[in-house]
């Protein structure tokens, strides 16, 4: 009876300290505020890390996808239906309007991959991958005429690399850190990814070879075209691509003559003429940004960029010297379409030029576009919430 009672007396001694610690426990969690605790905060679960171990570094590499709250009706409408193809441009060089109208609803994705971004919005971020998995389940935007060697590289070059860029990779890489997104169609739209590096490489390599051999040196669309092989090269962290493509771009950039003028657009573009320069610019200030995240040193100092920045910007405020020059007025004010000047946005944090920080103020909020995906603001995290 007495080893009874000592056992029983132990038990209840047990439970009394059990309990005791376990409302003591309670009484910290409760009464203090984060900044009291002495243990250490829980670590962030799966759905909110950051996965950075890339070779290729992005603007996009550090958000994190805290919030799990759900999209508002219809903001991510079912992407079956979209358009897979490009609209051939008509002989002339025009849009077919009718056709390109299919391609209206497509922007939807700049919205969804900009919310993704600026409110680390896991719902966006699915959304942004569902629509990539249905163009790559249709194989969407490959063309094989175009992707072959002796293929009709200039026939749709600047819109199908415009396309790849600001519609497909960029939207990509702002999202591709969401741990939430589902691995199958992940790898899906990776696969994908790879054709449409594969096309638009050749496609530059088409370009450059024809700026080697028509007399004038590089196209406008060249830039683009080389942009979209360094943004493919990001997205399947392709460091050979990647290099290729901003050497060939430095290459490019260095026949920019001593006027800071490129001579095919001076021969060619009559009255749009500092509108193609203000397109060049804004492919190399993208460019440059993607080459300097990844270890390109100088090319903001590059001397015949900064000669090309200077005349663009000079000839906004006066274009008096590109008329006299090309025999045209300009006629395409490049600050009336500021989709055209997300470039002043990247650029204002490398050069001190004040007309960069003044056009990137004016126009803040207005320079998204589907050539370089979205708002420019979203590549600075300072824009981020």
């Amino acid at each position: 009876m007495f080893k009874r009672l000592i056992v029983i007396c132990v038990i209840l001694l047990s439970l009394v300290a059990c309990s005791s610690n376990v409302q003591i426990d309670f009484e910290v969690e409760m009464n203090s505020t984060p900044l009291a605790l002495s243990v250490p905060e829980p670590a962030p679960t799966s759905k909110i890390e950051a996965t950075t171990n890339y070779n290729l570094k992005s603007p996009w590499d550090t958000r994190l996808f805290k919030s799990d709250a759900a999209l508002l009706s219809g903001q991510c409408p079912d992407p079956k239906g979209l358009p897979t193809q490009i609209p051939d441009r008509l002989e002339n060089g025009e849009n077919d309007e009718t056709a390109w109208a299919t391609l209206t609803n497509i922007d939807g994705i700049l919205l969804l991959s900009d919310l993704a971004v600026s409110k680390g919005s896991q719902a966006a971020a699915t959304c942004v991958l569902d629509h990539l998995n249905y163009w790559a389940e249709n194989d969407a935007f490959i063309v094989d005429k175009e992707c072959r060697i002796d293929g009709a590289h200039w026939e749709h070059g600047y819109d199908r690399s415009n396309f790849t860029n600001g519609v497909l990779a960029i939207p990509f890489l702002q999202i591709r850190n969401a741990p939430i997104l589902d691995k199958a169609e992940k790898t899906n739209v990776l696969s994908w990814f790879e054709k449409l590096y594969l096309c638009n490489r050749t496609r530059a390599e088409g370009m450059l070879l024809d700026a080697q051999e028509n007399g004038l040196g590089p196209h406008n669309q060249l830039y683009p075209a080389l942009l979209a092989v360094a943004t493919t090269s990001l997205v399947l962290d392709k460091t050979d691509g990647f290099n290729w493509s901003i050497e060939k771009y430095k290459q490019s950039i260095g026949t920019i003559a001593e006027d800071g003028t490129a001579l095919n657009e001076v021969a060619n573009k009559m009255e749009w003429t500092l509108h193609y320069h203000t397109v060049i610019e804004n492919f190399c200030v993208h460019l440059s940004l993607l080459g300097h995240l990844n270890g390109f040193t100088g090319l903001f100092e590059e001397p015949s960029f900064l000669r090309l920045t200077q005349l663009v910007l000079d000839s906004y405020d006066d274009p008096t010297y590109i008329e006299e020059l090309t025999g045209y007025e300009q006629t395409q004010n490049p600050l009336t379409t500021p989709w055209n000047l997300s470039w002043v946005e990247h650029l204002k944090r490398f050069n001190t030029d004040p007309r960069l920080s003044q056009l990137a103020t004016k126009f803040k909020w207005q320079m998204n576009h589907t050539h370089t995906g979205g708002h420019p603001e979203y590549w600075w995290v300072e824009y981020w919430e």
